[in-house]
This record gives C-alpha cells, sequence and structure tokens, in this order.
C-alpha cells in the first residue's frame, strides 16, 4: 500500500464531515456497510416448548470510485446503527442503512449524490416463525459495486432437545456478498463469514463470536462475520465489525449475541502528489 494515501473513517453517530483541503475528486474511493440484524430473546408457547430464536442478517455493502466531494465543502452522512434484539417472541431490529449524500441531508437517490448500504433484518423468536432475518439487498443499494449481505438462520424448529438457535449472517464486501448462517436444525449452527469469505469469519457454535474484517482499502476495516448459534444454555454469538448479524438465542429465555453497527470509508490520494492514481 503506497504511503501517501489518506484516509477518512466515519463511525456511528457521525452526520457530516467536511472534505479535507487536499481531497482530490479525480482519485478517491468510498465504501460502506450498514448495520446488522439483531435478534430476539428465545420463547416458548403455551405448552412450554421451546422457540430458539433466528439469526440476524448481514448488512450489505455498497462502494464508488471517484465521488466529486469538493475540498471544504460540507457532506452529509449517516452510519448505521446495529439492529436492537427483541424480548420473549419478538424480532430483532434492522440494522441501520449507511450513506453518504453531498447534495443534500438524506439518503442519495444516485451514484452523482454518493453511496447506500443497507442494513441487516432481525431474527425472529415467535412462535412458528422463529426465521432469521434477512441480508441488506444489493438491489436497493447505490454504487458501483453493491453486495448483498448474508441471511441469518432459522432457530431450531424440530421440537427436539438440544435447541439451538440460528447462525448470523455475514455482511457483503468488495469480493461478494456475505455468507448465510447455518439452521439451528444442524448440528453446529455457526455465522456465515463476511464478504464471500475474504472478510471476517463467522463465528462457531456455540455462541462464538463473528471476525472482524480488514479487507477495505485502507486495510484496518472490513466486513464482519456474524455470530454463531447458542446452545440450550448458553447466549448467541456476538458479530464482528462491521454489519455482521447477532447469533439466535438457543435454549428457553436464553439471550441473543448483539449485531455490528455499519462504517464508511474514504480513501483518497492528496492534492499534493504530482499525477493522479488509481485505488
Amino acid at each position: 500500500m503506497a504511503t501517501y494515501l489518506k484516509f477518512i473513517v466515519l463511525t456511528t453517530g457521525t452526520t457530516s464531515f467536511v472534505v479535507p483541503e487536499d481531497f482530490r475528486a479525480d482519485c478517491n474511493k468510498i465504501e460502506g456497510v450498514g448495520g446488522g440484524g439483531g435478534a430476539a430473546t428465545s420463547s416458548n408457547d403455551s405448552n412450554g416448548q421451546q422457540i430458539p430464536s433466528g439469526g440476524g442478517a448481514g448488512a450489505a455493502y455498497a462502494s464508488l470510485t471517484n465521488l466529486q466531494l469538493r475540498p471544504g465543502a460540507t457532506v452529509f452522512c449517516n452510519v448505521g446503527s446495529a439492529g436492537t434484539n427483541a424480548s420473549l417472541g419478538g424480532t430483532g431490529g434492522t440494522g441501520g442503512d449507511s450513506w453518504i449524500n453531498m447534495n443534500a441531508n438524506t439518503p442519495p437517490s444516485s451514484t452523482s449524490d454518493g453511496i447506500l448500504a443497507k442494513g441487516g433484518t432481525g431474527g425472529s423468536s415467535a412462535n412458528g416463525a422463529n426465521f432469521g432475518g434477512t441480508g441488506g439487498q444489493s438491489a436497493s443499494c447505490i454504487g458501483s459495486v453493491k453486495n448483498s449481505g448474508g441471511n441469518g438462520g432459522r432457530g431450531d424448529f424440530t421440537g427436539i432437545s438440544p435447541f439451538r438457535g440460528g447462525g448470523a449472517g455475514g455482511a457483503g464486501g468488495p469480493n461478494g456478498a456475505g455468507q448465510a448462517g447455518t439452521d439451528g436444525t444442524a448440528l453446529t449452527p455457526n455465522g456465515g463469514a463476511g464478504d464471500n469469505g475474504s472478510g471476517g469469519a463467522g463465528g462457531t457454535f456455540p455462541g462464538g463470536a463473528g471476525g472482524s474484517g480488514t479487507e477495505f482499502t485502507d486495510g484496518a476495516h472490513g466486513s464482519g462475520g456474524g455470530g454463531g448459534g447458542g446452545q440450550a444454555v448458553g447466549t448467541g454469538g456476538n458479530a464482528g465489525n462491521y454489519g455482521g448479524g447477532a447469533g439466535g438465542a438457543g435454549g428457553k429465555v436464553q439471550s441473543p449475541g448483539n449485531a455490528a453497527p455499519g462504517i464508511i470509508v474514504i480513501s483518497y490520494w492528496p492534492l499534493d502528489l504530482g499525477a493522479a492514481l488509481l485505488l
């Protein structure tokens, strides 16, 4: 990686930033991933049947080269928050969308304005509907490269002990879609890896944490893996940074893991370099 490449890293809570004076509109790359989907506390039906939670889904990835940002200009943005977890019989929250818009304080409508990376939806522990979440969809993203997040696995629905939560989905990345989490009916409901296996590893059963990715242009951030499913006694696995889903909860009244927030990384060659260099 060249010495002079510079980076702007935007994390949750950021609503705007000022473009550096040395920013090059002809030599930059914008990368973003949304927030991962949450999951739910495992529940039980009227007969006392345990209902493990489905895993949360991974967020989508979007990127764009040479966005025409102007040095000194204020640019609006949002970095997707992690989807929240739900209580008994509920559905985890959808992760927030990550976006940049150079023209207005609203999600962009085209690549002339910026990028948009969708968050993943949450997993459920509802009776008869304990499905995993749906990954953030590339078709709803804005960018020149768009890859979906992985789906969360369904919670164990066989009615036979031991009960297992669904593995969570990994986030999409520059090299492909996030991988799906495994259903709880599998012996080892693991989380899906981020970025088609190039990002963070999926968390292993029972309740293993997803790995964090480092494959973005700056070499320090990337697409996270989903958390592993929880077992009969024990919580679901936490997601890896960035955009991984929450691992589903296993036995009755067990807790899911936590989803990961999104991120935006801007890489650029500064104006004091002579010739334009491609990222």
